[in-house]
């Protein structure tokens, strides 16, 4: 249909957005999750040292060595803390992105749902339109029938 507006086009566009706004928010989860995993692993690292260190003062390691062992288990628990802090900013992010992704599928659940509704009424004009066409052909050969019933008649009258 030339010059008639359809919803197809802008659907398919909200479609793409929804799409990619999905993919963001699977990546900054995605994120989340090897910040964890960096997290869990300097808090499983800090945990080992500080066995050793323990063992290491029973068995009697110099105060230096010990000092040294500290201040890098102090260090690391730092970075822990430092990405701590990005898990927190992360998870913040995650939330903005759900809201943008949750926003783009509502839009193109309204739009999904517009289009369905000029499908609708497009068939219900077919529909009508048809419907006039078969009255239209009914209705000429109800005339027809009529106009030859009327010429058969005067046939009869004269007979």
């Amino acid at each position: 249909m030339a010059g008639v507006f359809s919803l197809q086009a802008v659907l398919e566009h909200r479609r793409m957005i929804e799409e990619k706004l999905q993919k963001e928010y699977a990546m900054i989860l995605g994120l989340v999750e090897k910040a964890r995993g960096e997290q869990k692993g300097i808090l499983d690292e800090i945990s080992r040292r500080g066995d050793q260190v323990r063992r290491a003062v029973l068995s009697g390691i110099s105060y230096k060595e010990r000092s040294l062992w500290e201040d890098w288990i102090q260090s690391r628990r730092g970075e822990a803390q430092r990405v701590e802090q990005s898990i927190a900013a992360l998870h913040d992010e995650v939330e903005r992105r759900r809201k943008r992704w949750t926003h783009a599928a509502q839009q193109t659940k309204v739009m999904e749902e517009l289009e369905k509704q000029e499908l609708e009424a497009r068939r219900r004009k077919e529909e009508l339109e048809e419907r006039k066409q078969f009255d239209e052909i009914a209705a000429r050969n109800h005339i027809r029938a009529q106009r030859e019933k009327a010429a058969d008649q005067p046939e009869r009258i004269a007979r």
